[in-house]
């Protein structure tokens, strides 16, 4: 095992990688952890277990307090293609950037540390962007899987596959599931991958610029299982994650006054924000299909 330490403006952090660790993959999966070890073995093993085997897993363990990082050692004794970053909490969208800064591999691909990705996820959208030229990122469909990894249903989430619906929505709402994202490792016009002022949403934004830019494509095929749990964002979580969609629409604005469909999303993230919570619980008892 190598330890190495690493100095930035940002702050220091620690590289641990194992002696015959190689640096020519694919692929590069990015994950960050903060105190994610409840199901951070499955999550890894669903990456490990990938039909396609050239890729490098870039694990950042973000100041977990909970035994996160011994799992990760543990991990990475029984597989060479795991790269750890040690660090003090710095926070999702810095902790993605900084893995996304080490990695190697001509794709990157997302994996929460909840997560699950299903073993021909990576090969497939390889095979998709290597055939694609013209686009930039492709997800998949995915299902939702409760505390014990059984499927529950589907995203309450419309889903699309074509460029041109995607194009069509994503000034709406955010039409990827995060962990299922992989795109090229190039930001030569992008200018930065996550936009380090966003907190959350720092996916949704990061589409909104890349779908200006390039093709974007959902593969159909559920590839990724998204991990849902009650309680599982707070009420004073989803208004600050609702702030930053907001900040990232006001980007398409503009573009975007005469669509119906954008003021309806828009709408609605300003309700989840401002509207009382008594209100809120009215509206969602009538079971309204989307919930604020």
């Amino acid at each position: 095992m190598i330890r190495e330490t690493v100095r930035e403006v940002a702050g220091a952090f620690e590289v641990i990688k194992p002696e015959n660790f190689v640096r020519s993959p694919v692929v590069s999966v990015v994950m960050s952890v903060y105190n994610g070890g409840e199901y951070l073995h499955e999550s890894i093993d669903s990456i490990l277990n990938q039909s396609c085997k050239d890729f490098e897993f870039i694990i950042i363990n973000d100041g977990s307090i909970d035994g996160s990082l011994d799992i990760l050692l543990e991990c990475q004794t029984a597989d060479n293609r795991i790269l750890i970053v040690n660090q003090g909490n710095i926070g999702l969208t810095r902790s993605l950037n900084r893995g996304i800064k080490l990695a190697a591999g001509k794709y990157i691909a997302r994996q929460d540390a909840d997560d699950k990705s299903l073993p021909e996820r990576l090969e497939k959208q390889v095979r998709f962007l290597e055939t694609n030229s013209d686009y930039f990122l492709v997800g998949t469909a995915c299902k939702v899987i409760d505390q014990q990894s059984n499927i529950i249903g589907e995203s309450n989430i419309p889903f699309f596959t074509d460029n041109d619906k995607l194009q069509a929505v994503i000034n709406k709402f955010n039409p990827f599931f995060h962990s299922s994202v992989m795109f090229r490792n190039d930001i030569s016009c992008l200018g930065c991958f996550y936009n380090p002022r966003y907190e959350y949403a720092q996916d949704y934004e990061l589409w909104t610029r890349i779908s200006k830019l390039y093709k974007v494509y959902n593969l159909p095929e559920v590839l990724a299982l998204n991990r849902h749990w009650p309680e599982m964002i707070s009420e004073k979580k989803s208004k600050r994650q609702r702030r930053c969609v907001l900040r990232a629409k006001k980007q398409a604005v503009l573009n975007s006054f005469a669509d119906i469909g954008f003021w309806y999303y828009l709408l609605k993230d300003l309700s989840v924000v401002y509207l009382p919570r008594s209100v809120k619980r009215l509206y969602n008892q009538f079971g309204c299909r989307n919930k604020l």
